[in-house]
This record gives C-alpha cells, sequence and structure tokens, in this order.
C-alpha cells in the first residue's frame, strides 16, 4: 500500500518539502489554505523587500533569473520566483487551495505508548507500522469539512501569519472605548490595495510595533499621504532599528560606525541594546523601506519610543518617562507580530502532542530546539587552544540523527577569537530553546540524553519547582576533595543532586532566559571596556594570562553577580555522566587521561530520576558552603525556626536596612564575607532587595508583615504618623526577646556601617552589666543571662511601645538603642554607654579627608548622608569593595 503524506502550507517550506517527497516516489497532497502559493509573500505591502541578499535567498538546485538585479528583491519579484520554482518541479497538481487545515489528530495508538516516544513514532523510520493521521480540513469558500488520513504530516504552518498577536489591556483602556478604527497588520495586509490605501487615505495613522512590519506599514501610510501630514499625524510605537549595536569584534565595529554615521539612529532612538549578531542569529535585522528617513525628516513619519500605550476616545495615550501624552487617531495598526507557537500547539487535537511542542508553557516531553525546530537538540562544541584539527573556522559540521532526535554539531576548529566564536554562536529565539556544551575530549554516558530530558521536566517546565536563578546543569562530576580554602561539599551517601555557582563546561546545559540575560550583560560590559575580575577565583589568573581566549572568566562574573546556581549531579563511587579524557590544551600541558568513570545502565539507580524538590536540595557557593535560600521571617514562629541556624557562639547579630541604602548594604555584605561574620540576620520594610536578600540565601525579617502577625501589636493603636519608626523599633525589641529565650547574645547595629573587625565590640562587654548602647550609632547589646530575660518581658514590650507612641515625633537623636536604655533605666535597670570614640570612626561631610586608624573596629555614618559621598569617602579608605554591579569585587573562602 502506498504511503501517504500530506503537507500543510504551501510557502516556501512546504513548497521544498513537496519537491523533496515527489522525488522519493510518493505522490503529496499540500493543504493551503489561501488561493495561491507563497506564505506571507502573498499579503505583504508594497514597499516590503527582501531581508537578506538575493544570494543568500534561493534553492541550491533553483537560483534567480536573470531578470533580477535587484540584491534585495521586492515582494512581487520574491512571489515570482517562488511560483516559479513550484511551476518547474511540478507543485501545483499536489495543492488544494482555500483548505485550510483545521485538526490534526493521531489514530490507532494508546497515550501512554505515544509518550514514551523518542523520534518518528517511536520506530526510528518516518512510517509507523501502526495509526494514522486523521486530518480535518475545512473549505475556506464553502465551508464544507472534510477529513483525510496519512501515514506521515509535515507541518509548514509558518511562525508568522494566522494568529495575530493582540496586545491585552483592561477594559477601560482597551480598543472597545476608541472612536476610531482598530486593525492587525494581518488583515491589513490581506485587503484589497484598492481598500487598503483608501483605508488610511488622508487619515491619522498610528501604528503600534516593534518589528519590520511596523517600519514598512509608517512608510506605506507615508507614501499614500505625501508629505503634508504635521508630526503628530503618524506615528510608530517602538520602532525596531535593528542595524547596529556597539560591538566588540573587528568588522561589526567598523558597521556600527559607518552606521551611525551613515543614519541618524541616535536622533530617533533607534539604537537597539542587543549587538548586531544577535539580531542577525534571532531574525531581528531590519531593513527600513527607501526614504524612511527622509520621510522621519519631513514630519510624515513621527517616532516615539514608549513601554506601553492605552486608548481613550480620540486616540491613543503613550506612556513613558513618568508622563503620559494623548495623541489623537482616526486609526489604529497592530503590528504586534503573531502568536505562532499557540498557532502550532492548537492544530493538534491531543494534548500529548500539544505538550510536546516548541514554546509549550508546561512541556512534558522534549527538548525544543534551534530556529523553531520540533524534536532537535544543539550541541555546541568547544575546540581547545593546541588541539588537534586546529585549522578551519566556525561551521555547522554535521547533521546527525539517531534515536534521540535531530542534534546540530557546531565545531568550533580556529581558537584565536574563541570567545566571539563560542558567545556569538547561541541567542535562544525562544524560551524552549537550550544549549548543551561539550568539549572535544569529552565522553558522554548513554543515559545523558535521559537525564537531561528529565531534569528539564522537572526543573524547568513544572512551575512549582522552577526557580528562574538556576541557569542550567552540569554532568561534570563534583570536586568532592577540598579546595584550597580547605572546606568540602558536605553531601549524603546517596545518589542525587545539588546546586552549586560554578559552570562545568564539560557537559553544560543551559537554560535560554539566563543565556540571554547573560549575552546582554556581556555586550554591556565589552562595550564599557571593562573586565571579568573577580579576586579569589582561578579565572581571574586564566584571563590575566590568555585574555580573550577564554569566556568561562565572563560567565562567572555574571553569575556571581546575579547569585545564580547550576544543577549537579552525585552518583556512588564518584561516577559521572561525562568523562573528561583532559588532552593536551589550554588546560593541560600533556594528557591527563579521564577525570572518573562514566556511569552505565547497570550502574544506574532508576529512582534517580524521581528528583526531589529544589526546597529540599544542598546549595553551595563558590566556596562549597552551603546555601539556605529562602530563610524570610514572617511570624515569630520563624524566628523560632530560623535564630538556631544564624547564630554561631550563641550570638546572633541583628542588622537594620532601615534607611539604608541597597548598594551600602551589599558593600556592608563584602565586608562580612571578608571577616567571614555569618551570624547575623537582616530586618527591614518589605522590598524586593530584601526578598532578594533572602533568595541569596542571607536570613531576613519582613518587617512589616512579621509586626502585623503579632496579637499584641494590633491592638496598640499606633499613630500613623509615627508607624514607620514604631515598625522600626518595636520589631527588633521583639527579636531581641526572642533571641533571649533561645539563650543566645543579641548585637543589634544599624546598617550604615563598614564593619574592620569581626570581634564585634564584644571584648569591650562587662560582666557586670546585661545591657550595653551605643546610642548615636545605634548600636545595643543584650548578653544572655536570667535578669536580661526576666526584664524583657512581654508586659516590658507593651510598655515599650506606649512610650515610643506617647512622645514626640522621632528626631535624629532618638534610635532603637536610646529608647530601649530610656525604658530599662526608667524601669532600674543598668545600661552600661560604651564609649564610640574609643572604637568607632565617623565620616560625613564634617568629616572628610581621613586616614583611618588601625584601633577603630567600624566606620560609621548618619542616616541620610548621601550614597555618592559615602562611596566616595569609603573609596578613599580603600572601604568601598563593589564593583559596577554593585556586587564584591572578590570572592573571600575561610576554612570551614
Amino acid at each position: 500500500m502506498e504511503k501517504r503524506v500530506a503537507i500543510v502550507g504551501a510557502g516556501l517550506s512546504g513548497l521544498v518539502a513537496c519537491k523533496y517527497v515527489v522525488g522519493k516516489g510518493l505522490d503529496p497532497v499540500v493543504f493551503e489554505a489561501d488561493e495561491r502559493i507563497g506564505g506571507v509573500w502573498g499579503h505583504s505591502l508594497d514597499s516590503t523587500k527582501l531581508q537578506t541578499v538575493r544570494q543568500s535567498y534561493q534553492f541550491s538546485d533553483f537560483p534567480w533569473p536573470p531578470s533580477v538585479k535587484d540584491l534585495y528583491p521586492s515582494h512581487s519579484q520574491v512571489l515570482e520566483y517562488l511560483e516559479s520554482y513550484a511551476r518547474h518541479f511540478g507543485i501545483y497538481p499536489h495543492i488544494k487551495f482555500n483548505s485550510k487545515v483545521t485538526t490534526i489528530d493521531y489514530v490507532g495508538e494508546c497515550y501512554e505508548e505515544i509518550e514514551s516516544w523518542h523520534f518518528w513514532s517511536g520506530t526510528g523510520t518516518p512510517f509507523a507500522s501502526k495509526g494514522k493521521w486523521h486530518i480535518t480540513v475545512q473549505d475556506v469558500k464553502t465551508c464544507t469539512v472534510e477529513t483525510y488520513e496519512a501515514e506521515f504530516v509535515i507541518l509548514c504552518i509558518g511562525q508568522f501569519s494566522g494568529l495575530p498577536n493582540i496586545p491585552e489591556l483592561p477594559p477601560n483602556e482597551g480598543p472597545q472605548i476608541f472612536n476610531g478604527k482598530v486593525i492587525h497588520s494581518m488583515d491589513y495586509g490581506a485587503m484589497d490595495r484598492l481598500k487598503a490605501k483608501e483605508l488610511v487615505k488622508n487619515k491619522r495613522v498610528t501604528i503600534v510595533g516593534s518589528r519590520k512590519s511596523a517600519a514598512d506599514l509608517a512608510a506605506y501610510c507615508a507614501d499614500i499621504n505625501g508629505f503634508i501630514h504635521k508630526p503628530d499625524e503618524t506615528f510608530m510605537l517602538g520602532l525596531l532599528a535593528t542595524l547596529l549595536s556597539p560591538l566588540r569584534w573587528g568588522t561589526s565595529k567598523f558597521v556600527e560606525y559607518y552606521l551611525r554615521w551613515k543614519f541618524p539612529l541616535n536622533k530617533y532612538g533607534m539604537v537597539p541594546k542587543y549587538s548586531f549578531f544577535h539580531g542577525a542569529m534571532s531574525c531581528q535585522l531590519a531593513l527600513l523601506a527607501e526614504n524612511f528617513f527622509s520621510k522621519v525628516e519631513q514630519g510624515s513619519i513621527v517616532i516615539k519610543n514608549s513601554p506601553s500605550f492605552s486608548f481613550f476616545p480620540e486616540g491613543l495615550i503613550i506612556h513613558g518617562d513618568g508622563e503620559s501624552k494623548p495623541l489623537k487617531s482616526d486609526i489604529v495598526i497592530y503590528a504586534t507580530g503573531f502568536r505562532g507557537e499557540e498557532k502550532l500547539r492548537s492544530i493538534f487535537a491531543s494534548p500529548i502532542f500539544q505538550h510536546c511542542l516548541m514554546g509549550s508553557s508546561n512541556s512534558t516531553s522534549i527538548l525544543t530546539l534551534y530556529r523553531e525546530y520540533i524534536h532537535t537538540v544543539n550541541f555546541r562544541s568547544e575546540k581547545r587552544m593546541g588541539s588537534r584539527n586546529t585549522r578551519g573556522k566556525h561551521k555547522v559540521a554535521e547533521h546527525k540523527r539517531d534515536g534521540k532526535g535531530s542534534k546540530n554539531v557546531g565545531k568550533l576548529h580556529q581558537t584565536k577569537l574563541w570567545p566571539a566564536q563560542w558567545l556569538e554562536a547561541w541567542w535562544p529565539t525562544s524560551d524552549d530553546e537550550f544549549a548543551f556544551v561539550v568539549e572535544d575530549d569529552l565522553e558522554l554516558s548513554p543515559l545523558y540524553y535521559k537525564y537531561l530530558r528529565a531534569l528539564i521536566l522537572n526543573y524547568y517546565y513544572n512551575a512549582s519547582n522552577f526557580s528562574p536563578f538556576v541557569y542550567g546543569a552540569s554532568l561534570q562530576r563534583p570536586r568532592f576533595v577540598p579546595g584550597k580554602h580547605g572546606n568540602k561539599m558536605l553531601l549524603d551517601s546517596t545518589s542525587g543532586v545539588f546546586l552549586y555557582q560554578l559552570v562545568g563546561t564539560w557537559g553544560q546545559l543551559l537554560f535560554p532566559k539566563p543565556w540571554k540575560e547573560f549575552r546582554l550583560w556581556y555586550d554591556e560590559h565589552k562595550a564599557k571596556e571593562m573586565k571579568p575580575f573577580l579576586e579569589g577565583m582561578v579565572t581571574t589568573g586564566w584571563y590575566k594570562k590568555m585574555g580573550e581566549r577564554i569566556w568561562t572568566p565572563w560567565f562567572i562574573k555574571f553569575i556571581h553577580s546575579r547569585g545564580y546556581f547550576n544543577i549537579y549531579t552525585k552518583f556512588l563511587d564518584e561516577k559521572s555522566l561525562s568523562v573528561s579524557h583532559r588532552d593536551v590544551g589550554v588546560n593541560y600541558g600533556k594528557t591527563a587521561g579521564p577525570d572518573s568513570q562514566l556511569l552505565d545502565v547497570n550502574s544506574f539507580d532508576s529512582t534517580f530520576m524521581e528528583m526531589k524538590s529544589l526546597s529540599t536540595l544542598k546549595w553551595y557557593d563558590f566556596c562549597f558552603r552551603e546555601v539556605i535560600p529562602g530563610r524570610v521571617v514572617r511570624n515569630l514562629n520563624d524566628l523560632g525556626s530560623i535564630l538556631p541556624s544564624v547564630q554561631t557562639k550563641e550570638l546572633v547579630v541583628l542588622v537594620s536596612l532601615f534607611g539604608v541604602p541597597e548598594a551600602v548594604t551589599r558593600n556592608l555584605l563584602c565586608h562580612f564575607e571578608r571577616l567571614d561574620i555569618r551570624n547575623y540576620i537582616f530586618i527591614g520594610p518589605a522590598t524586593d532587595f530584601l526578598f532578594d536578600l533572602a533568595r541569596r540565601g542571607h536570613p531576613v525579617i519582613d518587617a512589616d508583615q512579621f509586626l502585623s502577625n503579632i496579637r499584641a501589636y494590633k491592638s496598640m493603636g499606633i499613630q500613623e504618623s509615627k508607624a514607620r519608626f514604631m515598625r522600626d523599633v518595636l520589631s527588633k525589641a521583639y527579636v531581641v526577646k526572642k533571641s533571649s529565650e533561645f539563650s543566645y547574645n543579641t548585637l543589634v547595629v544599624d546598617g550604615n556601617m563598614v564593619f574592620l573587625s569581626n570581634d564585634l565590640f564584644l571584648e569591650s562587654i562587662d560582666s557586670t552589666y546585661n545591657f550595653y548602647a551605643g546610642e548615636s550609632l545605634d548600636f545595643f547589646f543584650v548578653k544572655n543571662s536570667p535578669s536580661a530575660h526576666k526584664a524583657l518581658s512581654d508586659h516590658f514590650l507593651y510598655d515599650f511601645a506606649a512610650m515610643v507612641d506617647k512622645t514626640s515625633l522621632p528626631g535624629q537623636s532618638r534610635n532603637f538603642a536610646s529608647e530601649m536604655t530610656k525604658l530599662l533605666e526608667q524601669k532600674g535597670v543598668r545600661v552600661k554607654r560604651i564609649d564610640e570614640k574609643s572604637f568607632v570612626m565617623k565620616i560625613g561631610n564634617q568629616n572628610r579627608n581621613q586616614t583611618l586608624e588601625t584601633n577603630r573596629k567600624v566606620v560609621h555614618w548618619s542616616t541620610g548622608f548621601e550614597i555618592g559621598s559615602i562611596r566616595e569617602q569609603l573609596q578613599e579608605l580603600s572601604l568601598w569593595v563593589l564593583d559596577n554591579d554593585f556586587s564584591c569585587t572578590a570572592v573571600v573562602c575561610h576554612k570551614s
């Protein structure tokens, strides 16, 4: 029986697919919803041209005719070229026009069996022995429906047609309140040419969009209306001009300077934030219509950059730069693209296949890959300096197929510009595209694909188990031997996964979103001629020695600044899913041999694939120290559970962030790391920054939620004018009391300071006192003792709140230390005042050009001191240890 093949779509890909299938001796049927071939080319504006030179956009066996001499042919020339191709290879007889495929469904096998497939019906061949596709087709003219059967289906339905992407706006801000007409570029392009021109003629046209179609529409409307409009009569929101961006590599830099000189891109805010190469790799380069900038200069096109908009009866309201401006319009055209991923998913009747597709938010079946292909995996292979086969250029070397799908294998042979080759090699075209990095001397376990597939399903697509701060996974065997700092990862004896910050290039899976973020960060830092120096990391030495021949220092610097983590595996006997043979090259002067044993099926524990929740896994920083993310105190019970993990030698340091700038807090943390101070807990208002600290492993107290969950506080009736000050001092008082109940010493300090020593004033403690205060720097120490615990009763806290509430508004001299001292002394409790001048160095407007004295333990400044002045004076004292990313300039490891 002849095998039946159905092809959906008669655009460029559909034509090639049909020609190929016919060449195999089969008789395919092509379903095309339109009246002609060509896909989007059949509905393009007159001004639309090819985006690439014609030599790069032609069939290998059917060149452009000699009559086409334009470097960038027009849409009519492209359409005529495609029609000639179809006629030449006899494709037309196979096409059913006006035939819209509404659904396809696979019939004949159970869902359980389908779910187990890896490749082409699970058989590894194009035609399955069981089952067939049912294709539901609607005649777009008569609306009749017919069902066809086929053994093989090829989808060529395209990403840029069919299902328009319509911006979602609140009901009172959407197009329904607009008195004019709203239309999508897809519908406008499908209109009769004369009707389309009449629609916009002598009208105020607003085009909403950020891609090529928006630019074409703007030029098209300007041509129709001539050069007589006022500047506010035509508008394009967020015009995408991806013609240049600051680039770092030779010829691209020249292109940048030339384009900046040639076109007024800066003048009209059209310089993109990403690189020229980014735009090329992700198909975002746009050729503007002829005389585009002339139209802009003469006012028939007005470019406005805006992050958002809304409607009002007479047009749009443009939001941005802290203000909103009305824009009167008669017609609004959405040039906002298409929902191609949803279009592709919705064509399948079965949810099994819907979930298998690129772009699925709850994908449960595959790794989705490069350039919108289905069932493919990208492998990028790095060739080291000094290895064999060092001649040649970066190229796609192979296209392999096996039971796990299709893989595009890119080999890097020439390493003179190695980071450029590797870093520029991949720009994800969707959030469902992954890259897997291997080196040339690497051997992979046959189980690697099964593991990566399970990992992506569990830690990327499972929303309840997903973290945006996990950037990927490494197959590399973790280093269980102690590092130079003497520390060792403390893992249990069973197999499993854990998280560690360092990237592992011996088999590294990269998630798309963090990689995009890194690429943009990298471009920005390279443009500013910054270096990836991170003192304390061996990669800094590598970079100083090898410069731009190595990329890992850049990535490590990035993940350090962001606080991101990588997933690693742990198997018994220190086996691994990847083994490096450590050939002679960049890292090895001579071949060192395999670093571990490869995991095979016989030594694999099947329960390993039952991956645990991220919240239950062990997390480690660069120094092998365990990180406990997500410790946020919102009530007294939370505080009781967290305090034991915070204290060191029965001391808890409570650091107040009320009125403390973010950069100052980050700088303080760098000094904590340098001094190995780890028994701190931050307290402050509920902000994104506070919760980011918790995400990075620093324990925090959400003072707003913390107090609102205390019953006694709710009944106090605090004056609104004093609420902020009350929240500050009372939340600290409750923490001090809870710490005392756990028999811990407690030190309360203000975050507006830098620690110079890790003895934390304790040498000044007198055994005859239980309470110590340094009122000018809001320092308060409570020694663990029965008498201190007795003094800090519930009744004391109520009296404390009442006293603060009844007194005048807080002034510069009033803080937690002063208020606690005042009430304790009223109750007959002795408080020892610390001589702050003996160990504190003050900076401020009145204390400039100082030198750091050796006996000082703290540098302090008053709340409200301007952050620029703080940074300047700390830099003079070599105490500002943040880089331009506001992350520490060094990683400091201490022996545990």
